[in-house]
């Protein structure tokens, strides 16, 4: 659900909630304008996430199959499969050239690709970051079944949505932060962030420890102001031509 884009003092990324009112006024705001759902005849719901939206439950229930490239997440993958039901296929990204210069692709993300059933159970995986394949039998009338016959472990079924409705009544962060501007770097998104902490602190959802520290803090690749830093970071995208 990210928007990828290169621009001078940006991070890069929009998702929808960044332009919330602008994007609900396009396309709605029921669940298919922000989770897309391919409803086929013969195999069922496939949905797509990408990258940290797979980070929050609640962007699975509304899918059969759900997708999620990137991060380190076999983990939370396999507890999406158990909770909702679901097949999860989830390939990582291979090696990546960070620029057009570079000779050697790097591992950027760290492998790991996966195939779960919906019970949870790993059906196939790979810890290479390489480009590979992982392979699993996905088994959808066996899906069907476990959903329409089972009445103990298909949690789907008694989902309790009139209580757990209550815990998204106040937001937590803040909608059309790019609405009107383009997104900021690392260091004042991380703010936001910060702000956002405050707010559960506030409600009594988080606690302070003991003993505060400063935390996490960008740093930037280089020492150099922003504009210097921005026009030595371009010339990694430019034609080598234009540099002699």
């Amino acid at each position: 659900m990210a928007a990828i884009g290169i621009g001078r003092n940006t991070i890069a990324v929009a998702v929808p909630h960044d332009v919330y009112d602008r994007w609900t006024e396009l396309f709605g705001d029921g669940i298919d304008a922000f989770y897309p759902v391919l409803r086929t005849g013969d195999i069922g719901n496939i949905g797509t996430i990408c990258c940290s939206d797979g980070e929050y439950p609640e962007a699975l229930p509304m899918t059969q199959v759900g997708m999620e490239p990137g991060g380190t997440w076999l983990l939370q993958n396999r507890a999406h499969a158990h909770f909702n039901n679901v097949y999860m296929v989830c390939p990582n990204v291979g090696p990546v050239y960070v620029h057009p210069q570079m000779e050697h692709p790097y591992d950027i993300a760290g492998g790991n690709s996966h195939i779960v059933d919906y019970q949870g159970n790993v059906l196939g995986h790979t810890s290479s970051g390489a480009n590979t394949f992982v392979a699993g039998i996905i088994d959808i009338e066996a899906l069907r079944q476990f959903r329409t016959m089972n009445l103990n472990s298909n949690w789907m079924k008694d989902l309790r949505t009139e209580i757990f409705r209550r815990m998204y009544d106040e937001p937590i962060h803040p909608k059309n932060l790019w609405l009107k501007e383009e997104p900021l770097r690392h260091a004042e998104v991380d703010e936001v962030y910060r702000a956002n902490i405050e707010r559960l602190v506030a409600r009594g959802s988080f606690t302070r420890p003991s003993r505060s520290f400063p935390g996490a803090r960008y740093i930037p690749a280089g020492g150099s102001p922003d504009d210097e830093e921005w026009e030595n970071l371009r010339e990694l995208w430019a034609d080598p031509d234009e540099l002699d």
